[in-house]
């Protein structure tokens, strides 16, 4: 209903078979007035107060009007960091919810309401948190939210329930397993990291692709970028990295589709790819550094996604997969050096 899951307690658990009593003195083989204590979990959970509260059917007329990126359908980046995740929505976040082996135990909020508290340190949030009404990234330091959520044991499986201002909902089943995750290295010693995953790559006859580069910012054993590739038609059909040697490396099979190039200078470099993806890669755009830019390609389908690594860290490659046309896309980075 309107978004709204289950939740531990009120009528989004069971308290629905006795939503009446919320509204009325008397109820059917009740003997007495309903009081309070009486309405048998007829109430809403505070998660559910903070989706309604932004819903668009119960918006109030004194709520400024949406911004074009609450408007869109947004989707969520979760990036690992040395201390926890970075987690992004162009939507704007309004919630974050911490499940403990299945079962609810703590939330943290994001309105117009609460700015004043975050802002003024009354509610201790981190600096992120305390950047907008509806922050656009929010970094979740594991170990502090740990503790600010009454522990848990290192083999307790952690859950992050993210909604964002246009009411998505993400569930994120394990948020140690980005974290604790092997790290690959290239031949000069940097750890490469691996963000979430893009589209389900899940397509008939789906074949796996990686392509390795790194950002001009990082001293690696990666060729730098000269220049990319996009083949594309109604979806993506696949992406050519091109490397300062000359040599392409790619992500998709790239059999069909009008080809864009963006050239990629000595003193420019990759900034930030903008994608579009729900079952596949829908559609995408590449940015330069300098705002070069392919233009929209493919298909708008799906929500919107942004891969560009976290400050302080540079680009180190993308892996995927594709049939016709690409089905996934993961974004790695490393530090910069």
């Amino acid at each position: 209903m309107l978004t709204l899951s289950h939740t531990p307690t009120g009528i989004m658990l069971r308290g629905f078979n006795d939503y009446n009593r919320t509204f009325m003195a008397r109820s059917p083989n009740w003997d007495g007035p309903v009081r309070q204590r009486d309405e048998a979990g007829a109430h809403w959970h505070r998660t559910d107060i903070i989706r309604l509260r932004h819903h668009p059917c119960l918006r109030l007329p004194s709520d400024p009007p949406l911004q074009p990126n609450e408007l869109d359908e947004g989707g969520f980046d979760i990036l690992p960091l040395d201390a926890g995740l970075q987690i992004q929505s162009e939507n704007g976040i309004t919630l974050i919810e911490v499940w403990v082996n299945g079962r609810y135990r703590i939330h943290r909020e994001y309105t117009a309401e609460n700015l004043e508290q975050r802002r003024n340190g009354s509610l201790p949030v981190g600096q992120s948190e305390k950047a907008a009404d509806f922050p656009l990234m929010v970094v979740v330091d594991l170990e502090k939210w740990r503790s600010w959520a009454g522990g848990w044991e290192d083999s307790d499986k952690i859950e992050l329930v993210l909604t964002s201002r246009g009411t998505s909902t993400f569930n994120f089943e394990d948020a140690y397993a980005l974290v604790r995750q092997p790290h690959e290295r290239d031949n000069s010693g940097n750890a490469v990291i691996k963000a979430n995953q893009l589209g389900q790559g899940a397509m008939k006859d789906s074949q796996k692709f990686s392509a390795r580069f790194s950002a001009k910012s990082i001293r690696s054993s990666f060729p730098k970028l000269r220049a990319v590739e996009i083949h594309s038609g109604s979806f993506i059909d696949g992406v050519k990295f091109v490397m300062e040697d000359g040599s392409k490396q790619q992500i998709g099979k790239c059999l069909g589709g009008n080809l864009t190039v963006v050239p990629i200078e000595l003193d420019d470099d990759l900034d930030h790819i903008v994608v579009r993806s729900g079952w596949w890669i829908d559609g995408l755009e590449v940015v330069t550094a300098k705002g070069r830019s392919s233009g929209w390609k493919g298909g708008n389908g799906g929500s919107k996604h942004v891969l560009k690594p976290p400050a302080g860290y540079g680009w180190m490659g993308l892996s995927g997969s594709g049939a016709g046309w690409l089905d996934s896309l993961t974004m790695f980075y490393s530090k910069c050096t």
